[in-house]
């Protein structure tokens, strides 16, 4: 049996104002600025390419005009975002066997798992500052990494820890 809504005074049916009443938070929500905004440009300066079962991120350096290969791995990589300067590459990878967020040195190669996540997120990218790296779920929740601690262990460690 058919749902019938009868018009309030001013013409409209329940549904019309319960639709009317929710607009203005699925707007908001709409509206409600992503952190990574910007990450199409974080993003334009990386690649990913596939080379016999592996995956190659290749990074964009301005000063040399030239591609440069950062890392491979048998495991396949996502979302690779330079930071802002240029000397950081975060990434997410299935190397462990969970969706992991890498943080590494463009210079050393020298890098750091950050955090394993509960999925693959939807977008990542670098803050302006470059000390943290958001990370946007596909259920539009966001949550930030500093990384202040791996840039600690890098200065600390004698050697670098190269990208496999």
């Amino acid at each position: 049996m058919p749902i019938v809504s009868t018009p309030n005074r001013f013409g409209l049916s329940a549904l019309t104002c319960a639709i009317l009443a929710l607009a203005p938070l699925a707007l908001r929500a709409a509206d409600a600025p992503s952190p990574c905004a910007d990450a199409a440009s974080q993003a334009a300066n990386v690649r990913i390419a596939r080379k016999d079962r592996t995956s190659v991120v290749e990074v964009f350096l301005a000063g040399s005009q030239q591609w440069r290969m950062a890392m491979q791995s048998i495991a396949p990589i996502a979302l690779p975002r330079l930071s802002p300067e240029s000397d950081f590459l975060a990434y997410v990878s299935m190397e462990t066997g969970k969706p992991t967020l890498w943080l590494q040195a463009i210079s050393t190669g020298w890098r750091d798992p950050l955090a394993v996540l509960e999925a693959t997120p939807e977008d990542l990218c670098f803050d302006a500052s470059a000390r943290v790296i958001h990370v946007v779920a596909r259920s539009k929740e966001a949550k930030d990494y500093d990384f202040a601690d791996s840039l600690k262990r890098m200065l600390r460690q004698p050697g670098t820890r190269p990208a496999q």
